[in-house]
């Protein structure tokens, strides 16, 4: 081979590389998943922790006089192995009726950052992914459970963290656990 046609085909190869190269480069700056697999997209973790807030509200809010709604609700929103979880920890259906009259009703409400005393709005509420993949996600969400009754003019309020843990199914996220932290 002569060296003209020799320094072609190592200028041909170094472009090539240099092509490749560049490819890798500009597929790796796009892509949502970083090498370890977590998610890196901050757009992407700020909609796992606008559903998991929602999510955490829906399962932590009843209304005794919707409770069947209610209940059908939240349990859309998990897996079987964690409506089975939810479930257990329903009030029982023979006092359901009873808390329906006494207009029994729990409001969660997810926390604001910047005031503990109301809801949260956008930006502001207090959610924090601690892992998240393309397929689970594991989320801290500091919630504020307001319980009233109609035969009392007082209210308890229970403020805790709830760790849920997010699997994906068929495209939409679903609660696999959640537990008080």
């Amino acid at each position: 081979m002569t060296p003209r046609r020799l320094t072609a085909l190592l200028a041909f190869l170094l472009l090539v590389a240099l092509v490749g190269t560049g490819y890798a480069v500009k597929r790796a700056n796009d892509s949502q998943v970083a090498p370890d697999g977590e998610l890196a997209s901050s757009a992407v973790r700020a909609g796992i922790m606008a559903q998991a807030g929602s999510m955490t509200t829906t399962a932590m809010s009843y209304r005794a006089a919707e409770a069947e709604a209610d209940i059908a609700a939240a349990e859309k929103l998990m897996t079987p192995a964690m409506r089975r979880k939810y479930e257990a920890d329903l009030p029982a259906r023979s006092q359901r009726a009873e808390q329906a009259r006494m207009k029994v009703t729990i409001k969660a409400t997810v926390a604001s950052l910047s005031d503990s005393k109301k809801a949260c709005a956008s930006d502001d509420c207090a959610v924090s992914i601690v892992s998240a993949t393309e397929d689970r996600a594991r989320v801290l969400v500091f919630v504020n459970q307001n319980a009233t009754a109609a035969s009392t003019t007082h209210s308890v309020a229970s403020p805790q963290w709830e760790l849920l843990t997010l699997v994906r199914r068929d495209g939409t996220w679903l609660i696999d656990d959640m537990a008080s932290a």
